[in-house]
């Protein structure tokens, strides 16, 4: 038994302590120190319960933001037909909220296939003379019409990272990330794949943020990350991507902390 120790317990608890009483001390500080490493799933149990109670007792205070949800809901469904909606119609209202002067127009849907409604994708599938088929296929192709609204408006198209492998190619960067410190990669939730709009509308938006989220144990979610990793680069949520935008910003700063393996202290967003 290392004597320092023995030393610093008797210094702690100045009664004299028998053997078995010293043995019985350094379990617990083992236990207990083994536990915080782990953080085994029935302290996670405890700890969320707790925190959900104090949401319950004294929620978050809502305070008034600039930020407005257009959501597809029923009587949205009922009014213009099924989703997936064209995207010319997409591109119709995307026109709008630019003309209403927002700052930053956030899309958490992803267009990873070419829309089938444009008129040279639905006319093969019709028995046409070649020359109906030909005047068909000159009309304006859906994507390229929002492909074109897209890039003449402050809008962040969105993708998912993904654990396995996957065939679509990686996520368009359109900012720079710098660190202060150690790279912030190795602290980050760790994908090897990701699900992507098609090239054509990927690369008329002004950003592009992941739509991850990582629930804890219990199914429940109560975070969500602010910057992921993909591979060796790191890319933001849809979220911080829209904070960028919106600011016209074109940076995120990653602070590390000094401690060795302390992680990541702070994020910025422009000026936030």
């Amino acid at each position: 038994m290392d004597n320092k120790l023995t030393q610093l317990i008797k210094k702690i608890f100045p009664d004299r302590l028998s053997t078995f009483g010293l043995i019985l001390v350094i379990l617990t500080v083992l236990l207990g120190a083994y536990v915080e490493i782990t953080d085994p799933p029935a302290l996670q149990t405890i700890r969320n319960t707790v925190f959900d109670q104090y949401q319950r007792w004294q929620p978050r205070v809502y305070d008034q933001s600039p930020v407005k949800i257009i959501d597809i809901d029923e009587v949205s469904l009922a009014k213009i037909g099924q989703w997936p909606w064209t995207r010319t119609h997409v591109a119709s209202l995307i026109s709008e909220l630019e003309s209403a002067g927002v700052h930053a127009i956030a899309l958490d849907m992803i267009f990873s296939e070419p829309d089938r409604t444009s008129p040279k994708a639905v006319s093969k599938a019709w028995k046409l003379p070649a020359n109906v088929y030909q005047e068909i296929s000159k009309l304006a192709d859906h994507d390229e019409m929002l492909a074109k609204v897209l890039s003449q408006s402050p809008s962040v198209a969105s993708f998912t990272l993904e654990r396995s492998p996957s065939t679509n190619s990686s996520p368009k960067r359109r900012y720079s990330v710098i660190n202060m410190g150690e790279s912030g990669l190795p602290y980050l939730p760790s994908f090897s794949g990701s699900v992507k709009s098609i090239d054509l509308l990927e690369s008329s938006v002004a950003g592009n943020g992941a739509v991850n989220y990582i629930p804890d144990h219990d199914g429940v979610i109560r975070r969500v990350p602010l910057i992921l990793g993909l591979g060796d680069q790191i890319y933001p949520s849809l979220v911080a991507e829209t904070l960028r935008v919106a600011q016209k910003a074109h940076n995120y700063i990653i602070k590390t902390s000094p401690i060795l393996d302390a992680g990541i202290e702070g994020v910025m967003v422009g000026r936030l």
